[in-house]
């Protein structure tokens, strides 16, 4: 899939390329195990987990700040990510290993985005950090939503915030 005429596919395609290129993120996780929403083809989630797939991580858009006139010549975005990690499991050590490869995979955070991606012949993104990591023993992460995040299987969640600013010239980005 060509990313390079969509900024935003870009990030995401990115933030995925960087997890899965982590030796400990990959043994972590099972491929099967590793949701990615940013695909062609079409997903529907499922209504419960069997072990096997446990544990599981997806990446998700959370939230968008979308500021067209940020100054008069730029427009600034912010976009909030998640990676979303559901063990089915409440021993406490499945979920530290979870959020461990996690951790080791976001050590290139900023070179993956910031220094490696450019839109219009520009690099876009000014900034990407981590912002907070939360952990929860239930099937569903109270702090957000009570929808479930793994129906059925009662187990530590652990949620990754992270935000990405991407900024742009007006005149790049008007047609």
């Amino acid at each position: 899939m060509d990313l390079s005429d969509n900024p935003y596919r870009m990030v995401c395609g990115a933030l995925q390329d960087m997890l899965e290129a982590s030796d400990a993120f990959v043994t972590e996780f099972d491929t099967g195990n590793r949701i990615w929403y940013g695909g062609t083809t079409y997903r529907y989630d499922k209504d419960s987990f069997a072990g096997a797939d446990m544990p599981s991580v997806q990446l998700i858009l959370a939230e968008r700040d979308i500021h067209l006139q940020a100054t008069n010549t730029d427009n600034l975005d912010i976009f909030t990510w998640e990676i979303q990690i559901l063990t089915g499991d409440v021993r406490f050590l499945t979920v530290l290993d979870a959020i461990w490869a996690i951790k080791r995979a976001m050590l290139g955070w900023e070179t993956n985005l910031m220094d490696s991606l450019t839109w219009n012949g520009k690099k876009f993104v000014h900034l990407c950090r981590p912002l907070k990591v939360v952990e929860e023993l239930d099937y569903r992460f109270q702090g957000r939503t009570n929808a479930p995040l793994s129906p059925g299987n009662r187990g530590w969640v652990a949620i990754w915030r992270g935000e990405v600013q991407m900024h742009f010239t007006v005149a790049d980005v008007r047609e």
